[in-house]
């Protein structure tokens, strides 16, 4: 679907959703908020009046960003905003519920922590190749700003680069077939037990290794790092299920988004991934980690085959290509959207696994540490790899799920992932979960920032049970660091 542009104001003009966008945002909700992060650290503490300079900048590179969803009489739209976009505190909780109703909000966020700068995104604007693009040009003119010379900008888009209209296009529509059958539908999948927590959160743990111990230990099994990482999941999902229970035996089944750029050459920064599934049957007995890794490689060629993505993209697009489709009423589609969503979208799958490609540290970006993602995970009781892409030898692998009240059972789960990851790949340099601490205090004219006294990180507000972040900073004086919130 092209992008529409008013006639009468050609400043003016609104995008139609692309297609996982259309599903994602009917099912938004508390229990699933589709938001994700993507962050880098820097090796000193962030200057925030030069950072909301730089995001005033590179925002406008980027129009489709400068949007809300607005609801139409038959489908949801994205609308310019107006307003500029505000850098916020960072919580204790990543990827919280984002109420994307409301309007005149911005789908996405900035969020800030001492040398950490965060950007989560809500998945209707774009995936993961989309919200990288944007941080690279976001970090860069902040970098100009402080003073770094940056001749060669080396491929990142800067804040006066031409705007391609490629970039906006929805690329599942232009590549889509009507002359391929649908994908086999896949059987009900192992789900962690527990009770979810209520809370809108979830619990991350962090191990670092050394980038050439893991790709010595994949390229000696003869497979790829995503083919290991997700047979180490696999595995540990499998400990627990047996832990769990001897006689459940449904199948164990992670999905793997791919990005389709590799296989479908196109400019769109927009949603362009599909998802792969990687199984074992439990039925068939335990398997050894050898028979998991031969399986998930053979599994990765057969799904990554031009034909089997093409009917994967059929079944997507089909729902759009209808006639009555198009003519229902937004409301029905919102209730059958979000019954598909709530009793079909996640039941064959027990977890997920993100690859995540290698972040390509710039020249003049020297006092860039490392880049992290965190992806955000399904309603049902999951858990989740995300790969932390390294600015240096080190590779994270971040093992994150839902919150849930047994805090005790959820120890014990994370803990079988841990063990088993750590047998598979030795040494792990740390392991631990991520909780903000107090940051050094600077004030204007500091030259080292850390020299000051302790305080406290900005105020989270307890809303009901539930820690939100419902504020922005308080009024700022020019050469304050942002540290000192």
């Amino acid at each position: 679907m092209a992008n529409i542009r008013h006639q009468a104001h050609t400043q003016d003009f609104f995008y139609p959703l692309d297609n996982s966008a259309v599903f994602i945002a009917s099912t938004t909700r508390r229990a699933a908020p589709y938001m994700y992060r993507v962050s880098c650290e820097l090796d000193e503490p962030v200057y925030l009046p030069d950072l909301e300079t730089a995001l005033g900048r590179v925002i406008d590179r980027y129009p489709f960003l400068k949007t809300e969803l607005r609801p139409g009489a038959f489908w949801y739209y994205l609308d310019p905003l107006k307003k500029p976009l505000h850098v916020c505190a960072d919580t204790r909780y990543p990827g919280e519920y984002h109420n994307i109703g409301r309007w005149g909000r911005y789908l996405f966020r900035i969020r800030v922590y001492h040398t950490r700068v965060s950007c989560e995104f809500h998945h209707i604007l774009t995936d993961g190749t989309g919200a990288l693009e944007f941080l690279k040009s976001f970090l860069a003119t902040y970098l100009t700003l402080r003073g770094v010379e940056c001749a060669d900008w080396e491929g990142i888009k800067s804040a006066t680069s031409a705007i391609d209209p490629a970039e906006f296009d929805d690329a599942y529509a232009d590549i889509s077939r009507k002359d391929v059958p649908l994908p086999e539908r896949l059987p009900d999948a192992f789900h962690l037990p527990g009770r979810r927590f209520s809370g809108l959160g979830y619990r991350v743990t962090t191990g670092t290794m050394q980038v050439a111990d893991v790709l010595r230990v994949a390229r000696e099994k003869g497979v790829t790092l995503t083919e290991l990482l997700a047979s180490v999941h696999l595995a540990s999902l499998q400990a627990v299920s047996e832990a769990h229970s001897t006689r459940n035996f449904s199948p164990i089944c992670i999905q793997i988004p791919v990005n389709m750029r590799k296989y479908f050459p196109t400019a769109t920064l927009r949603n362009f991934f599909l998802f792969i599934p990687v199984s074992i049957d439990r039925r068939l007995g335990h398997f050894e980690f050898a028979e998991i890794l031969e399986r998930v490689h053979h599994l990765f060629r057969l799904n990554l085959a031009r034909k089997e993505l093409d009917r994967q993209i059929r079944r997507n697009v089909r729902g759009e290509k209808y006639i009555w489709s198009r003519i229902v009423p937004l409301f029905v589609k919102n209730i059958t959207l979000r019954l598909i969503g709530r009793f079909k979208a996640d039941k064959p799958f027990s977890g997920f696994c993100r690859p995540y490609p290698a972040f390509r540290r710039p020249s003049f970006a020297e006092n860039l540490d490392r880049c992290e993602y965190l992806h955000h995970q399904l309603e049902r009781h999951t858990v989740g790899h995300g790969r932390q892409s390294p600015c240096g030898p080190r590779l994270r692998t971040r093992i994150f799920y839902p919150l849930r009240r047994s805090r005790h059972s959820a120890d014990r789960r994370s803990q079988h992932v841990r063990e088993f990851s750590c047998r598979i790949v030795q040494p792990v340099k740390s392991l631990s979960r991520r909780t903000p601490k107090p940051v050094p205090c600077a004030t204007s004219g500091a030259s080292n920032p850390s020299t000051s006294g302790y305080i406290r990180p900005f105020p989270i507000r307890e809303t009901s049970g539930m820690r939100t972040s419902g504020r922005n900073f308080p009024p700022r004086k020019p050469g304050t660091w942002c540290s000192s919130f």
